[in-house]
């Protein structure tokens, strides 16, 4: 029995070790928008929206443009990150003298050396605004642009004078350098092993008891941390569709031993109460 108890602690050890692969890939992001964008309400934060994308350009970071997630990036791999957002403000008072903030938030709190401040002071004149900034950040932050003013007549907005497709927004996000090649999907894992050690408790109840329920129990567990395990998202692709890792491959695999072996013995024990 000792040696089954330990049989089970390795095999529960390589989903943890499985789940730190070396992210070489690169990751990068790069939207915008053309929208109009009014801040009508005076010392209130907005968040800017990306979502007039014509087409997908990232990876290893997750952005919808077409839902109500559109101001919001994911981070998906643990580095360090360079961003630039590029911002078109315009003032639509007869007098303006506006003063505009804008910044990155990561999970809601201000990233530092984020912050610019503008003055506009003439009106309906475009104001092109750049702002960048190099931060650390971890698998599973989300990122967004907002902008505040001190008045309720300015705009996010562009007179588009010439060219075919005219921004009012842009933002470039590019991991310089990643750390330790974390990937999103760590706290997935949690339930994964979970799920196992109810189905390693569930095995050993049918051991001790000598009952084909608790075998057939641990059979379903297993069965369901087999299919649960390959929609982790340790690696997606652009639009956030989970793409088959190694990770994946062993976390099933595990789970798929044991639910052999949960068969052999719901069959075996079945096979002792019949006869």
């Amino acid at each position: 029995m000792k040696k089954i108890k330990w049989l089970l602690f390795a095999f529960l050890l390589i989903p943890l070790i499985s789940n730190t692969s070396v992210a070489s890939d690169s990751t990068y992001l790069y939207a915008y928008t053309n929208n109009t964008i009014s801040m009508d309400t005076a010392n209130v934060w907005y968040n800017i929206t990306f979502d007039t994308e014509d087409y997908d350009e990232k990876s290893g970071i997750l952005h919808f443009y077409n839902d109500s997630t559109n101001d919001t990036f994911t981070i998906q791999k643990t580095g360090v990150y360079y961003m630039e957002y590029v911002l078109d403000f315009k003032e639509t008072s007869d007098n303006p003298h506006t003063n505009i903030v804008y910044r990155v938030v990561r999970n809601g709190e201000e990233l530092r050396g984020s912050v610019y401040e503008i003055d506009l002071d003439k009106k309906d004149a475009d104001r092109i605004c750049v702002g960048s900034v190099t931060a650390f950040l971890y698998a599973g932050d989300k990122i967004k642009v907002q902008a505040i003013s001190d008045s309720s007549t300015a705009l996010l907005s562009t007179d588009c004078t010439f060219g075919d497709f005219c921004n009012t927004g842009s933002i470039f996000i590019y991991m310089v350098e990643g750390k330790g090649g974390v990937t999103m999907g760590f706290e997935y894992v949690a339930t994964y092993i979970f799920l196992m050690l109810v189905g390693f408790g569930s095995l050993y109840l049918g051991f001790k008891r000598e009952a084909v329920a608790w075998h057939f129990i641990a059979t379903i567990l297993f069965i369901v941390s087999t299919i649960y395990s390959m929609t982790i998202p340790f690696v997606t692709n652009a639009s956030g569709e989970v793409i088959g890792s190694p990770a994946n491959i062993v976390l099933s695999g595990v789970a798929l031993i044991f639910v052999v072996i949960g068969l052999l013995f719901s069959f075996k024990q079945a096979t002792d109460l019949f006869q």
